[in-house]
C-alpha cells in the first residue's frame, strides 16, 4: 500500500515526456481502445484458428505468432470503426449541441 502511494506521488511530481512516436502511438491507441476491446477476441481466435491450422509445434512460437496477429490485426481493424463511425457521431453531436445552445 504505502509503495503505490510512493510510486504515484512519484508520477505526479515527476516530468515525464515520452519520445514523439510512442506519444503518438498511445494517443491513437486511447482514441482506438475501445473499439481493440470490442475486436481483439475475433483475432485471437482467428490467431489460435491459424496456429492449429498450420499445425506450429514451437510453443513460444505459437505464442509470438498469436501476439503478433492479434496486435497488428486489432490496431488496423479498430481504427476503422473510429475513421468511419464513431467520429462521424461525434460531428454530429457537437452540430446538434451547438444548435442547441443558442
Amino acid at each position: 500500500m504505502v509503495n503505490a502511494i510512493i510510486l504515484v506521488y512519484i508520477v505526479l511530481i515527476t516530468r515525464f515526456v515520452l519520445p514523439k512516436n510512442i506519444a503518438r502511438f498511445l494517443k491513437h491507441y486511447g482514441t482506438i481502445s475501445y473499439n481493440a476491446y470490442l475486436y481483439h477476441g475475433l483475432f485471437v481466435a482467428i490467431a489460435i484458428l491459424s496456429i492449429v491450422n498450420f499445425k506450429f509445434d514451437d510453443v513460444d512460437i505459437k505464442l509470438l505468432l498469436m501476439l503478433l496477429i492479434t496486435l497488428f490485426a486489432t490496431c488496423l481493424v479498430s481504427t476503422l470503426p473510429y475513421k468511419y463511425v464513431e467520429k462521424q457521431f461525434v460531428v454530429i453531436g457537437r452540430r446538434i449541441a451547438h444548435k442547441e445552445s443558442r
